[in-house]
């Protein structure tokens, strides 16, 4: 990902719109690049900011954005636990379904 497509893809990860794949490729992008990251800590600064002014309530705005970015990481870590689960399922489902067909051979002859 580049730094411009990091940049148009900070509001989608606030709004939690992103794809799958796109929100790994952003987080891998903004965990390595300092200007994005810096990028992304200053929209999320002024925009989260100006709401909680607004609204008078006390906040740690660094604090939520790391939260933010942790929630992110875990998603993506339960969806790739989940594929590697599934690609194990699958696993099993076949061996069984040769092991089926040889035992069914078996009985025929």
């Amino acid at each position: 990902m580049t730094h411009k497509e990091a940049e148009r893809s900070i509001p989608s990860f606030f709004d939690e719109s992103m794809e799958n794949l796109e929100l790994a490729e952003f987080l891998e992008h903004i965990d390595k690049c300092s200007e994005c990251r810096e990028e992304l800590t200053i929209q999320y600064l002024v925009g989260r900011g100006l709401q909680s002014l607004s609204d008078g309530n006390e906040f740690n705005l660094a604090g939520e954005l790391d939260k933010k970015l942790s929630k992110a990481h875990a998603r993506l870590n339960r969806l790739y636990r989940l594929e590697r689960f599934s690609w194990v399922l699958r696993t099993i489902v076949a061996v069984e379904a040769v092991i089926l067909f040889v035992l069914t051979l078996q009985i025929w002859f």
